[in-house]
């Protein structure tokens, strides 16, 4: 199994209702083979010698078990919620050591009935001389403390990864009603000069009308419905665009435009990307200060460039507002996956936007 799966099985088992049995089972466990563990321990050195039944190793460490369970239990349903998830840092310590305490006592006693019950000698016991009590029992709590830390550890370990996956939804929400807002579509103004127009050729040409409505219903069906996907085919956006810009030469007819593209370009891109970029133009063009435009796309090794050079009527200056794209690029791709710049020459303008595919 890959770090990668591991990891992700691990956070599943730690954080996914559907594993909460698996948790309880895996904690029941752990408690089993310590406290077993603890038993083999103790009577190590008294197995040859005193030949102490299976079933007081069994009643030892079935006693241990649920001993540990309990305080592990009163750990995971009073301490925590109680205390720790409230930040009541100070008290979750006290709880802790208080608890440890406690059941270090409670395992001395356990251990002098037990040994009773099975006339085991209480060489074997805790506070016998021989075995340094004092440093026993020490080490007892430490252990029990060290164990039952690993508890609030691992629930705080969880707070957090909730916590951190609860802020990336809401990261992701918010990022998504951002691209939303700002996600290109059809200027409004410029629909009402199209509805507009058609209603002053509607008795002069209805033919011509009738593209224009048709063009139009295209267009809105492409921004309501491909509009709200994630990603579409570049073919798609391609269409898009020539249907656009078709209508836009229905009600300009000084208006040319041309699109090509090198090759098939078989790639998925975030939709209404590319109309964004030709928002400023069609203000220009209103404005009859644009005479064509050019777009190319083409994929030169790792990059899908979209090129968009236009005609200008001359000795006029026009500058680009490209603010709302380059927002939307900078939430769809990191800087070095994207580059949008202008290209300039004596007789032809333009932008290009290259996108890391």
């Amino acid at each position: 199994m890959s770090p990668i799966l591991l990891s992700n099985f691990l956070k599943n088992i730690l954080l996914e209702p559907s594993y909460k049995i698996l948790r309880h089972l895996l904690l029941i466990l752990f408690f089993f083979i310590i406290a077993f563990n603890a038993a083999l321990f103790a009577f190590q050195d008294d197995l040859a010698m005193y030949h102490p039944p299976i079933s007081l190793l069994i009643a030892w460490g079935t006693g241990f078990t649920l001993m540990y369970l309990l305080f592990a239990y009163s750990i995971l349903y009073s301490m925590i919620p109680k205390y720790l998830i409230k930040k009541k840092y100070t008290t979750s310590i006290i709880f802790l050591l208080g608890g440890s305490i406690l059941l270090t006592l409670i395992i001395l006693l356990f251990e002098y009935i037990i040994l009773n019950i099975y006339h085991i000698p209480l060489k074997s016991f805790s506070l016998n001389t021989a075995r340094f009590p004092i440093i026993r029992l020490s080490f007892n709590f430490l252990i029990l403390f060290v164990c039952f830390s690993s508890l609030p550890i691992t629930a705080l370990l969880k707070n957090w990864f909730i916590n951190t996956k609860k802020v990336y939804n809401l990261e992701q929400i918010q990022l998504k009603k951002e691209l939303e807002q700002l996600k290109g579509s059809i200027n409004p103004d410029f629909l009402f000069e199209i509805l507009d127009q058609a209603s002053l050729l509607a008795i002069k040409n209805p033919s011509e009308t009738s593209e224009i409505v048709l063009k139009l219903s295209k267009l809105l069906r492409y921004q309501l419905y491909e509009g709200s996907k994630e990603k579409v085919p570049l073919s798609s956006e391609i269409q898009f665009l020539s249907d656009f810009l078709t209508l836009i030469k229905l009600l300009y007819k000084e208006f040319h435009f041309k699109i090509e593209s090198t090759e098939n370009l078989f790639f998925m891109v975030p939709p209404l990307l590319y109309i964004s970029l030709l928002e400023e133009y069609i203000k220009e063009i209103q404005k009859r200060k644009i005479t064509s435009i050019y777009i190319l796309l083409k994929k030169e090794e790792t990059m899908l460039s979209f090129i968009c050079k236009y005609k200008q009527t001359p000795n006029l200056n026009i500058k680009w507002n490209l603010d709302i794209v380059k927002q939307r690029l900078d939430l769809l791709y990191t800087h070095d996956e994207y580059e949008l710049k202008s290209e300039n020459n004596i007789n032809e303008y333009g932008l290009r936007l290259d996108i890391r595919i």
